[in-house]
C-alpha cells in the first residue's frame, strides 16, 4: 500500500512539472506570435475594397476582415442613412476613414490595433485627421550628470516630431512608450547640451549630460555690475538680440511675449501698442509696472526705443533686485543694454516685409432676414408694441425688409490684410581709446482693422572716449517719432 501510493505521488509530481512546462512553452510561443505581429499604422496599410451601398457598420465590418484592425462605436453616433460605395484595389485605411469623416461627421483615432470612432459637430471645414497612437516599445533609463555621477531631475526626454515625452523624477529616472525603433528620443535641461538617441533595439538608455559651457559663461547685466551667468544665484532671464528680432512686432514689450518663464506679456492688438509686462505675477492693487533699465537710466516706458539697438536683455525677478533698485524693483527690474562701436568699422542694414491676415472670422452671424427676425421674437417673448424704424410695425406677423436691404458681411467691410515692413541701417567702429556706433530705423504696421496704423522713426547715437585708464567720457541720445492711429485717434510723439 506504501509502494502505491509512493508511486502516485511521483506521478503526480511529474504531470505537475510536465503540465508548468507546456504552460510556458504555449505563452513563450503567443509571445513571440503578438511581437511578430507588429502593429502598422492606418496610413500604411493597404488592402482592397469592394462594398456597394454598405452601411458604417457594414463598412467597418469588411475593414476588420480585411485589415487587423477593429472598431470601436456607439450605434446612437452613426448615420443609419449613411451607405458608402467603393471599388478600389491597394488603397489605404487613412484614405477610406477620411472619406466616411468628412461626409458621416465622424472622426477616428488609432490606438495600437483599435480605432475609436466619435462623433463631431463638423463645424468647421477641415476635415479631422485620423489620430494614430502606437504604443509599441517602453524605454526605462537614468540621466546622470558627469561631474558626480548623480541623477539629473527635471530632465525633458520627448520623442522627436512629435508631443509626446515624460521628465526625468528626483532620481534621474524616466519611463516613456514609444511607437518604434526608428523613433528619436531629445534629452534637454537648462544648463546642459541636448543629445538626440536613436531608440534602435534598446529597451535601456542611460546618459550622462554635457553642461553648456557657453551659456553658464554669458554676460549677465544686474545692476551697476554684470557677471557670468554661472556666478548668478538670483532668479534672471535672459533675451539675446536675436531672440528678440526673430519675432516681428513693433516694440520689445511685444517682443517679450514667451521669452522668459515667470513674465506674463498681455498683447495690445493694436498696431505699435506697448504690451502690459508682469513679472511675478500682481503685487499691489495700483502699478504693477516693472522697473525699465536702459543703460543704466531709469525710466518707466521704453516702447520709444528700436529693438534693433538692442545688444542684450536681463529681466531680474526676485527680490534681491531690491538691494540696487529699491522699492522701484517690487514688481521685477527689465535691464537693457544696447548697442555700442566695436574695433574695426562696420555698417549692417537688416529689413523685413510681410503681411498680416485678420482670419475668416465668425461665421455664425445672423443674416438681415434672420436677425428682422430676432427682433420680432424679441417683441413677441415681453409684449411691446413699436413702430421699428426699418421693419414697420410690431404688430405685423413679420418684419418688412426694406428694397435697400443686403446680406453685408461686416467683418469683412473693417478688417483687411495689412502690411508689417522694418528697415534698420547702422554704422559702428571704434579702437582701444574710442567707439561710436548710429543708427536709423523706419517701422511701419498697417492694423488689420481698417483705419489703424503705426509708424516710427528712429535715429540713436552714441559714443565713448577714453582719457585715462579710469576716466572715460561718452554720450547716448535717441529721437524718436512716432506717429499712430488707432480708428479715429491720432496721436503724435
Amino acid at each position: 500500500m506504501k509502494k502505491l501510493l509512493d508511486k502516485l505521488i511521483m506521478l503526480t509530481n511529474l504531470s505537475l512539472k510536465g503540465i508548468i512546462i507546456q504552460f510556458f512553452l504555449l505563452n513563450s510561443i503567443w509571445a513571440a506570435d503578438i511581437n511578430a505581429q507588429e502593429v502598422k499604422s492606418v496610413r500604411d496599410v493597404r488592402f482592397d475594397l469592394k462594398v456597394n451601398e454598405a452601411s458604417l457598420s457594414e463598412l467597418f465590418n469588411e475593414i476588420e476582415r480585411k485589415t487587423n484592425f477593429y472598431f470601436s462605436f456607439s450605434s446612437e453616433d452613426l448615420n443609419s442613412s449613411f451607405t458608402y460605395t467603393k471599388n478600389k484595389k491597394n488603397v489605404t485605411v487613412r484614405d477610406v476613414l477620411l472619406e466616411v469623416s468628412e461626409r458621416a461627421e465622424l472622426k477616428f483615432k488609432q490606438v495600437n490595433r483599435n480605432i475609436i470612432v466619435q462623433k463631431y459637430n463638423g463645424q468647421n471645414n477641415n476635415v479631422p485627421e485620423v489620430e494614430v497612437l502606437i504604443q509599441g516599445i517602453t524605454i526605462t533609463g537614468k540621466v546622470t550628470s558627469p561631474e558626480d555621477s548623480e541623477g539629473l531631475p527635471g530632465v525633458n526626454v520627448i520623442v522627436k516630431g512629435t508631443s509626446i515625452g515624460t521628465v526625468t523624477d528626483v532620481e534621474g529616472n524616466y519611463t516613456l512608450d514609444v511607437s518604434d525603433e526608428n523613433s528619436v528620443l531629445v534629452y534637454s535641461s537648462v544648463g546642459f547640451l541636448s543629445e538626440e538617441i536613436l531608440v534602435g533595439n534598446k529597451t535601456i538608455i542611460d546618459l550622462v549630460l554635457t553642461p553648456d559651457l557657453t551659456q553658464l559663461e554669458e554676460i549677465v547685466v544686474t545692476g551697476y555690475a554684470s557677471q557670468q551667468k554661472k556666478d548668478l544665484t538670483g532668479a534672471v532671464g535672459i533675451v539675446s538680440a536675436e531672440d528678440l528680432t526673430a519675432m516681428p512686432q513693433g516694440n520689445v514689450t511685444q517682443q517679450l511675449q514667451g521669452r522668459i518663464a515667470g513674465v506674463n506679456v498681455t498683447q495690445d492688438s493694436r498696431p505699435g501698442q506697448a504690451a502690459k509686462i508682469r513679472v511675478r505675477g500682481f503685487g499691489s492693487f495700483q502699478n504693477n509696472d516693472p522697473l525699465y533699465i536702459v543703460d543704466g537710466v531709469p525710466t518707466t516706458d521704453i516702447n520709444t526705443i528700436n529693438p534693433d539697438d538692442i545688444e542684450s536683455l536681463s529681466v531680474l525677478k526676485d527680490a534681491g533686485a531690491a538691494s540696487i533698485y529699491g522699492s522701484r524693483a517690487s514688481n521685477g527690474v527689465v535691464v537693457i543694454t544696447t548697442k555700442k562701436g566695436k574695433s574695426g568699422m562696420s555698417i549692417n542694414y537688416n529689413m523685413y516685409y510681410g503681411s498680416q491676415n485678420p482670419g475668416a472670422g465668425p461665421d455664425n452671424m445672423l443674416n438681415t432676414k434672420e436677425f428682422a427676425d430676432l427682433q420680432w421674437l424679441v417683441y413677441a417673448n415681453d409684449g411691446t408694441i413699436d413702430d421699428h424704424p426699418i421693419y414697420g410695425p410690431s404688430s405685423n406677423a413679420s418684419p418688412t425688409l426694406p428694397s435697400w436691404a443686403a446680406d453685408t458681411k461686416w467683418y469683412d467691410e473693417v478688417t483687411r490684410n495689412a502690411r508689417i515692413m522694418n528697415h534698420d541701417l547702422s554704422l559702428s567702429g571704434g579702437n582701444e581709446t574710442s567707439n561710436y556706433y548710429a543708427s536709423m530705423g523706419y517701422f511701419d504696421q498697417q492694423g488689420t482693422v481698417i483705419g489703424s496704423w503705426y509708424k516710427r522713426f528712429s535715429v540713436r547715437l552714441n559714443s565713448e572716449f577714453k582719457i585715462k585708464d579710469r576716466v572715460t567720457i561718452g554720450e547716448s541720445f535717441i529721437v524718436p517719432i512716432m506717429v499712430y492711429q488707432v480708428m479715429a485717434v491720432k496721436e503724435r510723439l
